[in-house]
C-alpha cells in the first residue's frame, strides 16, 4: 500500500509542474467556486446533481489539457545564455523513473563544475523512438534551444533496468557524425545510482560543444580550455579521443595563425604528427587524410624556417590527402583539399611564380565544381576571395585587367560575407579590396587610393591588435603604403602617417617571429624615408638604405628571389638619388644592384619590370662611362 501511495505521490509531483500546475489550480478553484454556489439542502440535491455535470466537464477539460501538454507540447525553450540538455522519456520506462533520475543526477554533477553552472538538464515528455532516431531528436532539440538530447529505450526484461541510450548533439553542422549521433552500449541502471558513463558522456559532449562554439567565435584560449576538459573526462572510445585531440591541434593551429604565436603553430604540427600513430591504429583513411590536410595548412601558415621547404612539404601533404579523396566518392573533402593546395601554390615565392599561380587557379576552379554558390555559399565565397588574391599576383603584361578581375572576385565574395555573420571573412575581403585598389593604376589614382584607405579602415573595425594582431599589423602596414602613395600627390602629412603605421606594425612584426613581414615592413619604411621631403634629403636616403639593407637579413636570393630582386631595385634607385659621396661610386652600386635584380626579373616571367629596368640600366651605364675617375 505504501509503495502504491509513493508512486501516486511521485506522479503528482512530476506531473503537476509548470503549466500543468497552473491548469490544475484553475480547475480546483473552479470546482470550489461552483461547490460554494451549489447549496447543500436535501430538497436541492436533484438540482445539485444536475449541477455536477459541468463540474465533471471542467475536470475532463483539465485532464485533456494536461494530456495534450504531456504528449504533444514540448517544454519551454531553454533561455538565452543557457546550455540545455534535454532528456526525453525512455521508451518502455513506464514510471519515467530513469528519466527523472538521470535529470537529477546530471544537474547535481553540473553544479559541481563552476564553468558549467549555466548548463541545465530538464525532462522532455515525449518518447523518441529508434525508428525516428537522431533526426527527430535534433528537430526537438532545436525547438527547445538545447545542445544535447538524451533518449533511448528500455530492455524487454522488465525485471532489470537495462537501457540502450542515445545522445544527439544538436549543432551537427560543425561536429563530425561520430560525435553528433552517438549510440552508447547498453547500461544497467541500479536503484542506487546512474551508470557513470551515462552521466560522464553528456558532460564530455557539453565540453566539446562549448569548445566548438568558442572556436567558431575565434575565442581560441577558451576553446583550448574546454578541449582539455574533454580529454580529462573518462573516455574509452578511441574515436572520441582522436577527434578531441584533432580539434585541440586545430585550435593550436588557428591560435598561432590569428594571434601570431609561432610556438602554437609548431605545437599543432607536433600534435598532428602524434595523431598519425593514434589514427593508424584505428585504421580510418578518411580521418588520416584529414590530418594530412590540416598538417599541410599548418605548414602553409608557419612563418619560420625555410619558406619554400615549408610550402613544398604542405603541397606533399595535400597530394597525399588527394590519394584518399576523389571527386566521385568524397567530393566535399576532395574540394576542400583542392582549395588548400591552391593556397600553397599561390604562396610559393619562386622564380616560376607565374606557373604556380596558374596551378593555384586550376585547383580553385576544380573546387568550384563542388562548391557552388547555392549549395556551399561559404566555401564558394572563400574561393572567390582566393581567385581574387591570385589575380593580384599574376605577372602578366595587362596588370590593370588582372586587378579589375580581382576586384570583381572580391565583390562576389561579399555577396555571402557580411560583417554580422562572417566578421573575419568580411574583414579579410575588405582588406583584399584595399590591396587591389592600392595597386590599381588606372582611372583616377587619388580616388582609387582613397577607396583603398576606406577599405583598410573598414577591416580595422574587426581586426584589433589584441584579438587579431597579425591581421591588424598587416592592415596597418598596407594602410601606411596608401598614405605613402597619397603623399606623392599631395603631402599634407601623409608620409608621417605612413611612417607611424609602419612603426605600429613592427610592434607585432619582429624579425624572429615574423621574418617575412618584418622584412616587408623594413622595405616600406625605406620607401617612406626615400620619399620624405622634410629634413635633410641625403640623410633621409641614407636612412632608407639602412632599412633596405636590413631586409636582406630575410630576403635572400635562394629563399625569396622575387623580394630579393625588388630590394636590389630599391637600393639601386636610392643610390642613384644619393647626392653625397662619389657620384661614380654611387652609380657603380646602382649598376650592381640592377644587374642582381635582373638575375630574377627575366623577360619570360616578369616582362614589365625586366623592360623598365633594362632600359634604365643602359642609361646609367652610359652615364657611368662618361664620368672620369
Amino acid at each position: 500500500m505504501s509503495a502504491i501511495f509513493d508512486k501516486i505521490l511521485d506522479w503528482i509531483l512530476r506531473t503537476f509542474t509548470g503549466l500543468n500546475l497552473i491548469v490544475a489550480i484553475i480547475a480546483l478553484l473552479a470546482i470550489a467556486v461552483y461547490w460554494l454556489l451549489s447549496g447543500k439542502k436535501k430538497e436541492e440535491r436533484p438540482a445539485f446533481i444536475r449541477r455536477l455535470v459541468p463540474v465533471f466537464g471542467i475536470i475532463l477539460i483539465a485532464v485533456l489539457i494536461i494530456g495534450v501538454q504531456e504528449l504533444f507540447v514540448p517544454p519551454s525553450p531553454f533561455p538565452k545564455g543557457t546550455i540545455g540538455i534535454l532528456v526525453a522519456r525512455i521508451e518502455g520506462d513506464a514510471d519515467n523513473g530513469i528519466q527523472r533520475d538521470l535529470v537529477s543526477t546530471l544537474n547535481t554533477e553540473l553544479r559541481k563544475d563552476a564553468d558549467l553552472k549555466h548548463v541545465h538538464a530538464k525532462p522532455f515528455p515525449q518518447v523518441i523512438t529508434e525508428a525516428r532516431g537522431h533526426d527527430h531528436a535534433r528537430k526537438i532539440g532545436k525547438k527547445c534551444n538545447a545542445k544535447l538530447v538524451i533518449w533511448g529505450s528500455r530492455g524487454s526484461d522488465v525485471r532489470e533496468r537495462i537501457i540502450h541510450p542515445r545522445i544527439t548533439v544538436i549543432p551537427e553542422n560543425y561536429v563530425r557524425s561520430e560525435i553528433a549521433s552517438q549510440h552508447l552500449d547498453a547500461q544497467i541502471v541500479s536503484e542506487i545510482k546512474m551508470p557513470p558513463v551515462l552521466v560522464a558522456h553528456p558532460i564530455f559532449l557539453i565540453h566539446f560543444v562549448l569548445a566548438q562554439s568558442y572556436f567558431r567565435d575565434y575565442k581560441f584560449e577558451q576553446a583550448m580550455n574546454e578541449f582539455e576538459k574533454c580529454l580529462k573526462q573518462p573516455q574509452n572510445d578511441i574515436i572520441d579521443e582522436s577527434i578531441i585531440r584533432f580539434w585541440f591541434a586545430r585550435t593550436l593551429q588557428d591560435l598561432g595563425k590569428y594571434r601570431g604565436a609561432t610556438e602554437y603553430l609548431e605545437k599543432s604540427i607536433k600534435h598532428y604528427q602524434n595523431l598519425f600513430e593514434l589514427w593508424s591504429d584505428w585504421g580510418s583513411p578518411v580521418l588520416y587524410s584529414t590530418i594530412l590536410n590540416n598538417l599541410g595548412t599548418a605548414y602553409v601558415n608557419l612563418p619560420t624556417g625555410n619558406r619554400i621547404e615549408n610550402l613544398n612539404y604542405a603541397i606533399g601533404c595535400f597530394k597525399l590527402a588527394l590519394q584518399v579523396h576523389n571527386a566521385q566518392d568524397s567530393p566535399v573533402d576532395w574540394a576542400r583539399v583542392q582549395i588548400n593546395l591552391g593556397v600553397a601554390y599561390s604562396e610559393l615565392p619562386a622564380s616560376s611564380q607565374g606557373k604556380n599561380l596558374k596551378r593555384a587557379i586550376e585547383c580553385y576552379q576544380s573546387a568550384l565544381r563542388v562548391f557552388t554558390e547555392q549549395d556551399f555559399p561559404f566555401q564558394w565565397a572563400l574561393i572567390q576571395n582566393n581567385l581574387g588574391t591570385v589575380s593580384t599576383k599574376l605577372p602578366t603584361r595587362n596588370r590593370i585587367d588582372n586587378l579589375k578581375h580581382a576586384i570583381a572576385y572580391f565583390e562576389l565574395a561579399l555577396r555571402i560575407y557580411n560583417k554580422k555573420d562572417f566578421p573575419v571573412d568580411w574583414a579579410r575581403t575588405q582588406y583584399n579590396l584595399g590591396a587591389a585598389y592600392t595597386d590599381l593604376p588606372s582611372q583616377d589614382r587619388i580616388k582609387n587610393l582613397k577607396r583603398a584607405k576606406a577599405y583598410y579602415e573598414q577591416a580595422l573595425r574587426v581586426y584589433k591588435e589584441q584579438n587579431f594582431p597579425v591581421d591588424w599589423a598587416l592592415t596597418q602596414n598596407n594602410l601606411g603604403t596608401v598614405y605613402s602613395y597619397l603623399s606623392e600627390v599631395n603631402d599634407t602629412g601623409y608620409i608621417d602617417r605612413a611612417i607611424d603605421c609602419f612603426e605600429q606594425a613592427l610592434n607585432v612584426y619582429t624579425e624572429k617571429k615574423f621574418p617575412v613581414a618584418w622584412a616587408e615592413t623594413q622595405i616600406n619604411l625605406g620607401n617612406a624615408y626615400n620619399d620624405l621631403i622634410k629634413g635633410d634629403p641625403d640623410e633621409n636616403i641614407k636612412r632608407a638604405i639602412s632599412y633596405y639593407e636590413l631586409a636582406f637579413n630575410v630576403y635572400t636570393e635562394k629563399d625569396f628571389p622575387l623580394d630579393w630582386a625588388f630590394t636590389n631595385g630599391y637600393l639601386g634607385m636610392a643610390y642613384f638619388k644619393l647626392q653625397t659621396g662619389s657620384r661614380k661610386e654611387n652609380l657603380k652600386q646602382v649598376i650592381q644592384y640592377f644587374k642582381d635584380a635582373l638575375k630574377v626579373w627575366n623577360n619570360d616571367d616578369f616582362p614589365i619590370p625586366f623592360d623598365d629596368m633594362h632600359e634604365t640600366l643602359k642609361a646609367i651605364e652610359n652615364e657611368y662611362a662618361s664620368l672620369k675617375d
